[in-house]
């Protein structure tokens, strides 16, 4: 039977005081700088200008024009892979590649006004235009060090990218070009994705060393304000929390211990439900969350679907199998709500995204 969801109101906080043991030794817990990237890791912008006809083969023609400025951008006329129509519910769009408008393996995905942003493991950012066009590729990593996770829309168009093993935030405007760097000061602690929250803060989830493994609250400057959660299995405590997500006063977290924990903004624990399995109700790695009307939407990497539940922790049904078809899924990473209501899906095993029309697909309830 699936789990009853556990309610218990908990403080689980921890605030930053400096006489505390492994506080921060001075105000600031991040360290903030403008400007981007250090000058062995410049970004590399690519705008897709005005596609070329395809090609009898179906390959877009690329002519490549370069302009070197403070940063290197290169501007590339193609014509991104669009999204395969599959009917009403469900389209597909990218396929394996390292071209633009392709991907390879993606794991997250944020929309910005009208434009979507998706990182994947080749270590860069694309845009898109909700008809799958590609606008434009950033190029936000080097070297093999590991590659970032999570992206948050800002208001002016561009992205927030959480670096995951570099330990930092980086910010980047709607042109590509990055505005400024928040550093994580231990390298072992790990940030995996991060929410906006009421008054411009940043709730960011971190996998680490003990304690380390929590939800760590940032003002809109990045100076830290506390955190809550701590490793453990208990009610209010995280083995590694995979996504965050802020729904009117409550921050819902995934957990890769195959729960969802709820806090108040405060940090103050409220609920949680999940346990290991495949039925209705149970959950096998949890990794991304969306919200969209009164349900909670979950992708499960392991078990390879979607799964929706109330607020309360009442499973309303599952869609999805393992596959790489129309209604299948290999490994989905993240997921989010877009402006047209549908759920935008970063299924990296099968290298795309999937556009999945909630209300027109049947989902499978328990018994």
């Amino acid at each position: 039977m699936p789990a009853t969801p556990t309610a218990r109101s908990k403080d689980t906080r921890t605030n930053f005081s400096p006489n505390m043991p492994g506080a921060p030794r001075s105000s600031s817990w991040w360290s903030s700088r403008k400007g981007g990237s250090p000058t062995n890791e410049p970004p590399h912008v690519r705008r897709i200008e005005k596609p070329f006809p395809r090609p009898p083969n179906g390959h877009a023609m690329r002519i490549p024009v370069c302009l070197i400025a403070v940063v290197s951008l290169a501007f590339v006329a193609c014509h991104a892979v669009p999204p395969r129509d599959l009917g009403e519910a469900w389209r597909v769009m990218g396929g394996h590649g390292f071209t633009p408008g392709r991907f390879h393996v993606p794991r997250g995905l944020t929309f910005s006004a009208d434009r979507l942003w998706v990182v994947d493991r080749s270590g860069r950012v694309q845009g898109f235009s909700t008809d799958g066009t590609c606008l434009m590729e950033v190029k936000v990593m080097e070297g093999d060090k590991g590659f970032p996770l999570g992206l948050v829309g800002q208001d002016d168009g561009g992205f927030l990218l959480v670096d995951t093993h570099r330990g930092r935030l980086r910010w980047f405007d709607g042109n590509g070009l990055p505005k400024r760097v928040v550093q994580q000061p231990n390298p072992r602690d790990l940030p995996q994705r991060a929410a906006r929250g009421p008054g411009g803060r940043l709730y960011v989830c971190e996998f680490g060393e003990g304690d380390a493994n929590r939800i760590q609250v940032l003002s809109s400057d990045g100076r830290p304000l506390f955190s809550f959660g701590g490793y453990g299995r208990e009610p209010g405590q995280l083995t590694r929390a995979m996504d965050v997500l802020i729904h009117g006063h409550e921050v819902y977290v995934a957990d890769a211990s195959d729960r969802i924990l709820v806090f108040d903004l405060e940090g103050v624990f409220l609920r949680e439900w999940g346990e290991s399995g495949v039925e209705p109700g149970q959950l096998r790695y949890p990794y991304g969350l969306a919200w969209r009307g009164d349900l909670l939407y979950v992708c499960e990497y392991a078990n390879n679907r979607v799964q929706r539940f109330e607020a309360s922790g009442r499973s309303a049904g599952v869609f999805g199998r393992p596959g790489n078809r129309e209604g299948e899924f290999k490994s989905p990473w993240a997921i989010i709500t877009g402006p047209n209501g549908k759920l935008w899906i970063a299924d990296a095993g099968n290298h795309r995204v999937v556009i999945l029309d909630p209300e027109a697909v049947e989902w499978e309830r328990g018994t």
